[in-house]
């Protein structure tokens, strides 16, 4: 079992190399604290969503979606990265 996690564990390693090159985490400064952006992000796609789905139910198309739990998780996430990458650049 040994001689299968040496291979595995010798094409990670390559990709941690460049956790060490960055700079700085990913924070941005909120009134002298320090603040994880991906917080912020996922707080951004979470209310975008929320508005999104009081959007939807109003105009009746809540109703005929299929999967209503993943579209608005799928929703969310989506936003939250687009964010991340408009406004943090990350």
């Amino acid at each position: 079992m040994i001689r299968f996690r040496l291979p595995i564990i010798c094409l990670i390693a390559p990709l941690l190399d460049s956790c060490a090159r960055a700079s700085h985490g990913p924070a941005i400064s909120l009134y002298g604290a320090y603040f994880p952006s991906w917080i912020a992000s996922t707080l951004i796609g979470i209310i975008a969503t929320v508005i999104i789905r009081l959007v939807l139910i109003k105009t009746g198309i809540d109703e005929i979606l299929p999967l209503r739990v993943v579209v608005y998780f799928c929703l969310a996430i989506a936003i939250g990265l687009a964010a991340s990458l408009s406004i943090f650049g990350r």
